[in-house]
């Protein structure tokens, strides 16, 4: 009964957040709240004869290059291992990291290694495009796959030459977050671009502050201006722009997933009058040999070409067809759930919405995997 009753409130508490729309924080994001992408170029070390061949100059240059900062002078030429691999690193930097955040890093082979499993990242630094790095990133590589190599023979799993190191990277400063400009306005993106959306953002937001602070700029974009003649600070008043609740206008799709069978439809799919009709054509052919002739004996020399003929039999099987009669304005999980009644395969099902699609009775777009 608890179970039944918590069900229950759950629903009932999903329905009126439902009915008073969805909030600007899960619809939009503010301009210049994103993920920065990192890069840099390290050595992974402590491989088990899996690493770089001596093709590979880079890698004995950035070993020598390393082994010089250990006060140990050695010329590349004078390297032979294969324990040593140069790899790119990435990683993704959050907004409003502070210095000490840990990031998820992916190391990715340069060269011709054939696996990274078991091996130590160096410590590399992570910079943005324009120069300035903002991470330092080390630890043990973790690839989730193998690859062994007898007699010719490979068995190999995933990808060894792609790793992670979890919580690899330490965020050593910030980068800087605009959200404000000099004109007192922050900008919200929408997620899903869409006019009557940012329409009803523009009408939420003006209704929520009393003044004519909303504005929509575009289909993707609404512009909101902060209070003047007030003490608000600048992320109370983002909280405030977060938590106010707007009815999204959403796009009629339908997906399709012929693999999986599934199929999935937004709640603005409409359909026209339309009428289906299906039905399966089987064909089948058979041959077997007969011998035309009077009775002889069978022996070696026996020639049986004139009078032996193929008899081929051609048969065509068509089950009635079933008809099934859509009214204008149905639902489309409606026609789907009868089409499966009718023990109509997936791919029937798919045939048909289009052949609807194509007719103009289905009113959405439709996305097919």
């Amino acid at each position: 009964m608890r179970l039944i009753t918590s069900i229950i409130l759950f629903i009932l508490c999903y329905s009126v957040n439902a009915n008073n729309g969805v909030r600007l924080k899960d619809l939009t994001r503010f301009d210049g709240m994103r993920e920065v992408s990192l890069t840099g170029y390290g050595i992974v070390v402590g491989l088990s004869g899996t690493g770089d061949t001596l093709r590979h100059k880079p890698t004995l240059q950035s070993v020598s290059n390393a082994l010089k900062k250990f006060g140990i002078d050695i010329e590349d030429n004078q390297l032979s291992s294969r324990n040593v691999a140069s790899v790119i690193v990435t990683a993704q930097l959050p907004p409003f990291a502070e210095p000490g955040d840990k990031l998820d890093v992916t190391v990715s082979s340069l060269g011709d290694a054939r696996s990274l499993q078991g091996g130590a990242l160096l410590i590399a630094p992570l910079s943005v495009p324009g120069g300035d790095y903002y991470a330092l990133a080390q630890g043990q590589i973790s690839t989730g796959s193998y690859r062994f190599d007898a007699g010719g023979n490979v068995a190999q799993k995933n990808h060894p030459t792609v790793g992670i190191v979890s919580g690899g990277a330490i965020v050593e400063r910030r980068f800087k977050t605009q959200l404000e400009d000099d004109k007192g306005r922050v900008s919200l993106v929408l997620k899903s671009p869409d006019i009557t959306t940012a329409w009803n953002v523009e009408e939420a937001i003006n209704t929520y502050f009393d003044y004519d602070a909303a504005v929509a700029v575009s289909a993707g974009r609404v512009e909101v201006l902060m209070p003047k003649d007030s003490n608000i600070r600048l992320y109370q008043f983002l909280s405030q722009l977060e938590s106010i609740r707007v009815q999204p206008d959403s796009l009629a799709k339908v997906i399709v997933n012929e693999r999986t069978g599934t199929i999935v439809a937004g709640g603005n799919v409409t359909l026209e009058e339309a009428s289906i009709a299906h039905g399966e054509l089987r064909l089948s052919i058979s041959s077997k040999y007969a011998y035309l002739g009077p009775d002889v004996v069978i022996s070696r020399q026996t020639d049986f070409s004139d009078n032996v003929v193929n008899q081929t039999t051609l048969e065509v099987k068509e089950s009635s067809g079933q008809e099934m009669k859509v009214p204008s304005g149905a639902r489309l999980d409606d026609v789907v759930l009868a089409l499966k009644k009718l023990s109509l395969t997936t791919r029937d099902i798919i045939v048909i919405l289009q052949a609807l699609k194509r007719a103009n009775a289905l009113h959405a777009e439709l996305v097919i995997q």
